[in-house]
């Protein structure tokens, strides 16, 4: 450069990494060239390097950006696991993992603490897919697999009493049922002997000496139906084993009725076992069982002798042999 002269001789240069603009401090004027480290460019891959930047930008914006952002006006567009076309965002599928969630993502949204209804949704993953599910589904699920277990105040050794006597008068009076002339012994493979293969001819809560049973099977229910309220219809019978026999596998009802539940209480059922699709429930005297109708079950053998139950289905819906509660 001679004195006074406005050109320099340019050469095409890309190999030198850091390379420093040079800048003056007007826009016009004989002043001197200026660097600054804070401002690099390194030749060899064209990459301009600041340590920020203000204004508009325009085009297409590449490669990984950081930091805090104002208002987008550009109309540029975005590549990669979020993509836009004229300020059109989308984002990928698969893109949002659980690592990039807060973990306040629940715990920080509004408290549902009441008035839960069954057609609130929630979200759930079925077999890795997530889905959304209604509340209502949930609820059944529970109840087609329920099972709840209580003490009962009820003087066992009473009622164990009743029954043997109810039970002469019973096989005495009644035949066996029989549905299309086969006998029905509730699938329980008692036989046609057993006080069971009558139970739609008698009715254990219209004994005398019953009423801690009736308020037993309400208070049952509404652990299970606490939203119910109105009258439900009991059907409730006896089953005496003696030395040997054993109730074998079967259920109540085959499908689902709403508001219907089944239950066992234990009179006189020394060292035997329950079993509630397969789970074993050890039998106490005095302790009752609410279960699914649904719910297949069934008893070890009698090792001492009478084993006696009462069994019952409590439902809305009206049979034959049913004693009306409230609840």
């Amino acid at each position: 450069i001679t004195t006074g002269s406005d050109k320099i001789k340019v050469i095409d240069e890309s190999s030198d990494t850091t390379c420093f603009p040079l800048f003056a401090t007007a826009a016009t004027g004989n002043l001197g060239p200026k660097s600054g480290d804070n401002l690099t460019f390194n030749s060899a891959t064209g990459i301009l390097t600041a340590t920020g930047f203000a204004g508009d930008i325009t085009g297409n914006v590449t490669g990984n950006t950081s930091g805090s952002a104002g208002t987008v006006t550009s109309i540029g567009n975005l590549t990669g696991d979020v993509t836009s076309v004229n300020r059109a965002t989308t984002i990928a599928a698969d893109a949002v993992h659980h690592g990039m969630l807060n973990d306040d993502i629940i715990s920080g949204q509004g408290e549902l603490a009441s008035g839960l209804a069954s057609t609130d949704e929630l979200m759930i993953s079925d077999a890795g897919t997530v889905k959304r599910m209604d509340v209502s589904v949930l609820q059944s699920y529970i109840q087609s697999s329920l099972t709840f277990t209580t003490n009962t105040d009820i003087d066992v050794n009473k009622l164990a009493e009743i029954v043997l006597k109810q039970e002469k008068r019973i096989l005495k009076m009644y035949p066996p049922n029989s549905s299309q002339g086969k006998l029905n012994d509730g699938n329980t493979g008692l036989g046609e002997s057993s006080l069971t293969s009558r139970f739609n001819s008698f009715n254990v809560l219209r004994w005398k000496g019953t009423t801690e049973l009736k308020e037993s099977i309400i208070y049952g229910y509404k652990k299970c139906y606490p939203n119910f309220k109105g009258k439900v219809l009991v059907q409730c019978w006896a089953n005496v084993m003696r030395m040997g026999e054993k109730i074998t596998a079967h259920r109540h009802f085959p499908e689902p009725f709403d508001n219907t539940l089944c239950g066992h209480l234990n009179v006189r059922t020394i060292g035997t076992s329950t079993y509630y699709d397969g789970e074993e429930v050890k039998n106490k005297s005095g302790e009752m069982v609410m279960f699914s109708p649904q719910i297949v079950h069934w008893t070890d053998k009698c090792i001492d002798e009478p084993r006696i139950t009462i069994a019952f289905d409590v439902m809305p819906q009206a049979k034959k042999n049913f004693v009306t509660l409230s609840i």
